[in-house]
Order: structure tokens, then C-alpha cells, then sequence
């Protein structure tokens, strides 16, 4: 399921009256994250500095996206069910090689960081996040 941070879905109107976003909305920030709450906390921060989210429970759902839309930047968490991080990291890079990628755990394991940083993540922080390390990685 994906949805913005408000709630809609991700053609806009619950319903999705609206078409969905075009490739087109770079300055919109990417969650990608399958624990709801922190998902929907996560994208809550971004709208509070005036930057757009949009909500993704699976990796899957959001390499998805990418081929009808275009994101500033993404919030990806490392340890999901499905698709690994390494694997949605690699996929997002055929893609959208240019995306920046933070990696977010909130259970570090040994190698992650490096792991991820390898993979092409562009910082990698650990969960919980702070409004003031959000705000540096997304340039609000």
C-alpha cells in the first residue's frame, strides 16, 4: 500500500480521482518502511519542514513507483520482509541512478552500514531519527 503522508492515496484523493504524480515531482521524499507507524511519523517530519512524502510499506511497491515517478530523495529501511535492501537499492540505481538513498535501521546488525553505503545508500542512520538529521538530508 502506498500513500502520501496525509493519508490519500497515492493518486491524491482517497479513490484515486486524481492521477497519480508525475515523473515530474522531484522534490517529493520517498518512505519506504513496512513499520506503519514509523512510516507514517517519518512522513509526517518531512511535511512538517515543507517537503511532500509519499508512504511505502515494501520495497517492492516502491521500485515500483519509479518507473511513472521521480522522487528528491528516499527513507529506506533495511531490515523488510521481500525484496532485501541491497537488492532494492540495486534495482532503485538501474532506475533512478542519480536517487539519494538513506538507509534507516532500527536494529544495526554488524556490516549494515557498510553494506548499505557499498550498495550506493548515501548516509545510513539509525532509527530514531531526529528532526534536525532530516532536515540536513533533505535540504528543507
Amino acid at each position: 500500500m502506498e500513500k502520501t503522508a496525509t493519508g490519500k492515496g497515492a493518486g491524491g484523493a482517497p479513490g484515486g480521482n486524481e492521477p497519480p504524480p508525475s515523473r515530474s515531482d522531484g522534490g517529493v521524499i520517498a518512505v519506504v518502511d513496512d513499520d506503519d507507524g514509523f512510516r507514517e511519523s517519518l512522513g509526517a517530519l518531512i511535511e512538517a519542514v515543507g517537503r511532500q512524502a509519499r508512504l511505502f510499506a515494501s520495497a517492492d511497491a516502491f521500485v515500483g513507483a519509479l518507473a511513472t515517478s521521480s522522487f528528491a530523495c528516499v527513507f529506506l529501511d533495511v531490515h523488510m520482509p521481500g525484496l532485501s535492501e541491497v537488492a532494492a537499492v540495486a534495482a532503485v540505481r538501474r532506475i533512478a541512478p542519480d536517487l539519494r538513498i538513506v538507509s534507516v535501521s532500527g536494529r544495526m546488525e554488524p556490516g549494515d552500514r557498510e553494506r548499505m553505503v557499498a550498495a550506493g545508500a548515501a548516509a545510513f542512520l539509525e532509527k530514531p531519527l531526529s528532526f534536525k538529521d532530516i532536515e540536513a538530508l533533505i535540504g528543507a
